[in-house]
C-alpha cells in the first residue's frame, strides 16, 4: 500500500488528503515449499451443513468440472437431498427447536471460547500407519480384552489425545487433578424413524465426550484409558431418534460446563474421502482443515500415499509442537 501527500508538502497536516493505491503480488512461489498455481479453500458453518453433505458437494461439483456437464456427473443417487423437507414433514411435539434457540440467545458461546495467539502456532501433519493401527489394537486386545470400540478411530484418537496432554508440560503447569476433554461428533442420519437419506443436506449429527482427570491419562496406563472413555463414548451415543432428540435438550448448557482450553476436539473423518475429490486435475497434493488453528482440535483423513494409513492434522506453537512430535515418535517406537 503506497500514501501520497499533497504535492510539495513536507509534512501530513489535518487539512491534508490522503490517496491510497493498493496493489497485490503473487506470493505462492514464495513460500517453501511452493504453494501450487492451483489451490482453493472453502469456508461453511455447521449450522448449514457437516462434513458429510460438504464432501458429497465437493465431489458432486468435482465430478461435473472433470466430466463436463450435470448429466454425465451422477446418476441421480448421488445428488443432494433437500434438507428443508426433512425439516418440514418432521413434527416437534416437545418444542425443541424452540427450546435450543432460546438457550442460544441466552448462552453466548463465543464469550466461553479462548481462542489462541495465532503468529507463534505452527502446522503439522503426522501419519499413523495401518502398522502401527494394528499395533495399538493388539495391545488394547491384550490389555483390555473387554474392550467392545477398539476401531482405528477409537485408537488413533486415544493415542492422539495423551500425546497432546503430554506435550502440553512444555507449555505450562496444570493440576493433576484438572479435568481433560475430548469431544466428536456421530453421524445420526440412521438413528432417525424413519432414517434420513444419506445425501440430506443439511447437519444430522450428536456429540460424543469423554471426560478425566489429568493425571489418569498422562501416565502409564494413559492410553490406555483414553481408549476405554472414548470407546465408552461411542457406546453410549444415541441409537434411536427419541435418544438423538434427549441429547439435543441441554446441549448448549453442556457446552458451558466444559472449561474449553482443556478440550480437544475432531474434525474431518478418514471415511470422507477427501483426496478422492478429483475437479479434472488428478488427486490433490494436500487437503488440510484450516479451522483447527483457532479450535485446537486435530483433524482427521486418510493418507494421499498410501491406503490405509491416516493423516493426523494439528497446529500448537512450536515449542510444543516439537515435544508433541518427539512423544508420539517415542511412543511408536516402543509398541
Amino acid at each position: 500500500m503506497v500514501k501520497s501527500r499533497a504535492a510539495g508538502a513536507d509534512e501530513l497536516t489535518d487539512g491534508d488528503e490522503l490517496e491510497y493505491f493498493l496493489c497485490s503480488a503473487d506470493c505462492r512461489a514464495r513460500f517453501e515449499p511452493p504453494i501450487p498455481e492451483t489451490y482453493f479453500g472453502i469456508t461453511y458453518y455447521h449450522v448449514v451443513a457437516d462434513a458429510n453433505t460438504l464432501i458429497r458437494f465437493l465431489k458432486l461439483w468435482a465430478s461435473i468440472a472433470k466430466l463436463g456437464g450435470d448429466e454425465a456427473s451422477s446418476d441421480g443417487g448421488s445428488l443432494p437431498f433437500d434438507g428443508r423437507i426433512v425439516r418440514e414433514l418432521r413434527e416437534d411435539p416437545s418444542g425443541l427447536e424452540t427450546s435450543l434457540w432460546i438457550q442460544n440467545r441466552e448462552i453466548n458461546l463465543e464469550d466461553q471460547l479462548q481462542y489462541p495467539d495465532l503468529t507463534n502456532k505452527v502446522r503439522a501433519t503426522f501419519v499413523m500407519s495401518q502398522a502401527n493401527v494394528q499395533k495399538l489394537k493388539k495391545l488394547v486386545s491384550k490389555r483390555q480384552p473387554e474392550s467392545l470400540h477398539a476401531s482405528t478411530f477409537t485408537v488413533i484418537c486415544a493415542y492422539v489425545w495423551v500425546c497432546i496432554l503430554k506435550s502440553r508440560a512444555a507449555m505450562e503447569i496444570a493440576g493433576e487433578d484438572e479435568l481433560e476433554y475430548f469431544g466428536f461428533t456421530a453421524d445420526c442420519r440412521t438413528r432417525l424413524d424413519p432414517p434420513v437419506p444419506e445425501t440430506y443436506f443439511g447437519n444430522c449429527l450428536t456429540i460424543c465426550f469423554a471426560i478425566a482427570k489429568k493425571s489418569q491419562l498422562v501416565g502409564d496406563e494413559g492410553f490406555l484409558t483414553a481408549t476405554a472413555l472414548i470407546g465408552e463414548a461411542i457406546s453410549k451415543r444415541p441409537q434411536n431418534e427419541e435418544g438423538v432428540l434427549k441429547a439435543m435438550e441441554n446441549f448448549f448448557l453442556k457446552m458451558t460446563e466444559m472449561k474449553w482450553e482443556r478440550a480437544v476436539g475432531v474434525a474431518g473423518s478418514p471415511k470422507l474421502g477427501f483426496y478422492s475429490t478429483d475437479f479434472g486435475w488428478g488427486k490433490p497434493l494436500k487437503s488440510e482443515i484450516i479451522s483447527i488453528d483457532r479450535t485446537g482440535a486435530i483433524s482427521l483423513s486418510e493418507c494421499r500415499d498410501k491406503e490405509g494409513d491416516i493423516e493426523v492434522g494439528l497446529s500448537f506453537p512450536k515449542i510444543q509442537m516439537d515435544a508433541f512430535a518427539s512423544i508420539f515418535a517415542d511412543g511408536l517406537e516402543i509398541l
